[in-house]
This record gives structure tokens, C-alpha cells and sequence, in this order.
């Protein structure tokens, strides 16, 4: 069938990118960073290995089965296909996010400290754009596929995510005497509609 054609490859193909960009570092990650953050979450490289495995194996038996197992809350094509055009918007915001943030890149389970404050690009909208980008499109396959399994990995990584980014906002603060005025004028993950507008005014 077409249908489940088009949603496995889809799937596949999302869940390859993303993880290719996230273990894939340029050559100068790490390089002449020796500071990790005291309060590295060492144990999120698990849970991302559990997050990752467990919502491609639901994904995927979501395209092939009606089992009552998958909690399936919804059986409508235009929610699925929605759901699989955000969740390519989130992997590019992710490629972007990752892009802009450049030589400072470092998974949230590394945590080593970055020689300055990346403002540029989507950083100049949020503060942790990678991390809005995987729960968007975590979120947006919980939306494709419609399993209330994928929905407790959008709350497990919302968790970690909110963790993480509490610990980098402290030790940055107390590591960068301007990073206090960044915190004060951008959101954590979503920008508000105001920061939108002063980016595209100040174009």
C-alpha cells in the first residue's frame, strides 16, 4: 500500500538525519574544551538511546498494525500527513540550530562548557533552539502516528530537556557576565511574537 510506503520511508529517512547530525561533530568539537558542566547529565545518553529506539519500533508498528497495544487515539490521514510535514520542519530546524551553534556544539549528556555565547540565528529567537527542535519533532510524530507511547516520550524528553537547560542557564550565567541580559530578552524554547517581528524588522 502507498500509504505505508510513503510513512516508512518517511520515518526512516527522519530518524537516519537526525541521528547522522547529532552524533556526526565537526572535527573541531571537544577540541580545546577540557570544562564540562558540574552537573552533566551523563545519564541522557540512555535515555536518548531509549527515546530513539523505542519511537522508531512504535512508528513503525503504528504503519502496519491497529493493535489496541499502541494506543492509538487517532485514524485520520490528514493528521497523519500533517504530522510528517512538521516533523520535517523539525528536523531542519534542528540541522539549523546545530549549524548556528557551530564550534560550540555539545550534546546535553557532554556538556562541555562553549568558548562564548552563540546570539546568531535561531539563537537570536531562543536559547535552546536544538532542544525546541527535537520536542517539535518528537511531538510532530506523536501526531503522524497517533500513539499515546510516543506522547510519554515527548513528556520524558520535555523533563530532560528542562534539566538540562537549567543546569547550562546557571553555570552560563555565573561563567559570562552578558548572559544574564540574553536570558532576560529571549524564552527558553519558543519565541515570542515580539522577538519574531524585531528579527524580521531588523532585516
Amino acid at each position: 500500500m502507498l500509504h505505508n510506503t510513503i510513512l516508512t520511508l518517511s520515518y526512516l529517512a527522519l530518524f537516519g538525519l537526525s541521528a547522522y547530525f547529532y552524533k556526526n561533530n565537526p572535527k573541531y568539537y571537544a577540541v580545546d574544551k577540557d570544562e564540562k558542566s558540574a552537573g552533566t547529565l551523563h545519564f541522557y545518553s540512555i535515555v536518548n538511546v531509549w527515546l530513539r529506539i523505542s519511537t522508531l519500533v512504535v512508528a513503525l508498528w503504528s504503519v502496519f498494525s491497529n493493535s489496541r497495544w499502541l494506543l492509538i487515539v487517532h485514524d485520520n490521514l490528514t493528521i497523519t500527513y500533517t504530522g510528517v510535514v512538521l516533523s520535517w520542519i523539525g528536523i531542519y530546524l534542528f540541522i539549523r540550530a546545530k549549524q548556528d551553534l557551530g564550534k560550540n556544539y555539545s550534546p546535553c549528556y557532554d556538556a562541555y562548557l562553549p568558548h562564548d555565547i552563540t546570539k546568531e540565528g535561531l539563537y537570536r529567537l531562543v536559547r535552546h533552539p536544538i532542544y525546541t527542535s527535537n520536542i517539535f519533532t518528537l511531538s510532530a510524530i506523536f501526531i503522524t502516528c497517533g500513539s499515546l507511547w510516543i506522547l510519554l516520550n515527548v513528556i520524558l524528553l520535555i523533563y530532560y530537556y528542562n534539566k538540562s537547560a537549567a543546569i547550562e542557564e546557571a553555570e552560563l550565567t555565573s561563567r559570562y557576565t552578558d548572559y544574564g541580559d540574553y536570558v532576560k530578552r529571549t524564552n527558553r524554547y519558543f519565541p515570542s511574537p515580539r522577538q519574531v517581528f524585531d528579527v524580521i524588522a531588523s532585516r
